[in-house]
């Protein structure tokens, strides 16, 4: 059964590379009904496994490490573009809020994620249940699928303020992997059924 790709309402910013400066966007979060993730596995595997990291984080650890990343040191967010087995990058799920965003992946499969329940959260002490001490002002942007840490079972970031990935520290479970298709034809995306 084909699935309705609608587009999402950009934001349009600029980043400067050395002397030039390149025009980029990002979907605004609340215009966007679903995530995206660029994968070669068959979507056979993906309709039955979802998505999880190569070394996933237990729900408790990553609660732990939301806390460390938005009241004490953001820092360790930025370490996951380094590789090797202690990359941060090895204990999350790279999504993207536009299927053209997931770069030289595109010629992959790109699955489709629901963000029905996922909403972006203030973080403060009500939300994380502790104190901010970290005063840096890097746009990080924090989506839960509930009122507060201590109730979610989604934890999603975006690193920063125009940033169109968003790194997923829990499991995307398969019930909310919609379908699949190819970036570069919207009409091409399909649900599992």
């Amino acid at each position: 059964m084909k699935l309705n790709i609608s587009i999402p309402e950009y934001e349009k910013y600029s980043v400067k590379y050395g002397y030039e400066s390149i025009e980029r966007s990002k979907a605004k979060f609340d215009s966007l009904p679903f995530l995206y993730r660029a994968d070669t596995r068959a979507p056979e595997v993906i309709k039955h496994n979802g998505f999880i990291a190569r070394n996933p984080l237990k729900l408790e650890d990553a609660k732990e490490l939301v806390k460390k990343i938005f009241c004490c040191d953001a820092s360790i967010l930025f370490s996951h573009v380094s590789c090797g087995a202690d990359s941060i990058g090895n204990i999350f799920v790279s999504t993207a809020d536009t299927p053209d965003c997931m770069g030289h992946f595109t010629k992959e499969n790109i699955y489709v994620i629901s963000t029905e329940d996922i909403h972006e959260v203030h973080p403060s002490k009500e939300v994380l249940g502790e104190a901010i001490t970290r005063t840096t002002k890097n746009g990080l942007r924090l989506y839960l699928n509930a009122k507060t840490l201590e109730e979610t079972t989604f934890i999603g970031i975006r690193p920063y303020e125009y940033s169109g990935e968003i790194i997923v520290l829990t499991p995307i479970p398969a019930n909310q992997v919609l379908g699949v298709g190819n970036a570069k034809d919207f009409n091409s995306f399909v649900t599992f059924d």
